[in-house]
């Protein structure tokens, strides 16, 4: 699959997630979404991107590690708030959901900050570091009653969703096994342009 069918199928599927927020956050249809993201990587790029080309989602505020990086990031794309850590994200009451794209050991501290904050949340892949975490996770969200979720992506592409519906029409009778396989090319060359995520991103294990 090259960049642009990638980035075509990423487009697709945002907008379902957002249809799933508004229903936990009781939005209208016609109120946007107010977006904040922690962690300002290449996927985070993405995301924003994306964004900014949905009528019904917009990003008011980014956090980084660095105020620098901060500052690049939203100026790049014209986000009104800045932060270095995830507290001043939590804290924020102009903001509905989170997406956080830092690397996984930090997820599920950020994660529960963000919902405790009275935040839904949209949590990069892979969720946690393991199934406690997971656990504690979730409690958190139904605690608060709260949309979380793990960013699987695919869930959402138009092929997927079309999948499903011919299951559940039964069109194929009862579905036993299914078997799927999913590589990308990752050469030295592009697991060197980010050495540290790539060191702690654990293995294909963790997407299991």
């Amino acid at each position: 699959m090259s960049y642009k069918e990638n980035q075509k199928d990423w487009y697709l599927s945002i907008p379902n997630f957002l249809l799933k927020i508004k229903t936990m956050k009781r939005k209208t249809m016609t109120q946007k979404i107010r977006w904040g993201i922690v962690g300002i990587g290449g996927i985070a790029h993405n995301f924003a991107n994306t964004l900014a080309i949905l009528s019904d989602a917009e990003l008011v505020a980014i956090s980084s590690r660095t105020k620098e990086s901060a500052e690049k990031f939203a100026n790049e794309f014209n986000v009104p708030n800045r932060h270095v850590g995830v507290g001043a994200i939590a804290g924020e009451k102009d903001i509905d959901a989170v997406y956080i794209a830092t690397p996984h050991l930090n997820h599920k501290d950020e994660t529960i900050s963000c919902l405790e904050g009275g935040k839904a949340v949209l949590c990069e892949k892979s969720f946690a570091m393991n199934t406690p975490e997971v656990i504690q996770m979730i409690d958190c969200a139904r605690e608060k009653n709260l949309f979380l979720m793990e960013a699987m992506w695919m869930y959402f592409f138009p092929a997927m969703v079309k999948v499903r519906e011919i299951i559940a029409s039964g069109a194929i009778g009862e579905v036993r096994l299914v078997q799927a396989n999913f590589c990308f090319k990752c050469t030295r060359e592009v697991r060197n342009t980010d050495v540290l995520t790539w060191s702690l991103e654990g293995g294909e294990h963790y997407l299991m």
